[in-house]
């Protein structure tokens, strides 16, 4: 899944961040997203968040709510190509993924990933 959020961030290569969020058992990608530039608060994972959000009145997520969302949430997770900021991390967290992996690059070319559920 990472790979998809990388190619999301490609898509703006002034500001390369990208988010997956996906089904962790099926491996169904629900929403993806990439930094717009549009305003300080579209960052990739919290336009994910949003698009997928948006498709909670969709048939895969019939039982998805406003009030809900953790209940579906805790079954998915969200791939980042960067660490959070202290916004996204936020959003993540209240949100109520079951996991969270962010890709961080290092100078040694070694790739860390973090997940916490």
């Amino acid at each position: 899944m990472m790979q998809l959020a990388i190619d999301q961030a490609l898509l703006r290569p002034a500001a390369p961040f990208g988010a997956v969020i996906y089904n962790c058992t099926t491996g169904e990608v629900v929403a993806s997203s990439h930094n717009e530039c549009i305003s300080y608060i579209t960052h990739g994972e919290m336009q994910a968040i949003s698009t997928w959000t948006q498709s909670c009145d969709a048939a895969v997520h019939a039982s998805c709510t406003s009030d809900s969302y953790g209940a579906v949430a805790h079954e998915l997770a969200l791939a980042s190509t960067g660490a959070p900021c202290s916004m996204c991390a936020s959003a993540i967290a209240w949100m109520g993924f079951g996991r969270y992996i962010s890709s961080l690059r290092i100078p040694e070319d070694l790739y860390f990933i973090y997940c916490f559920a």
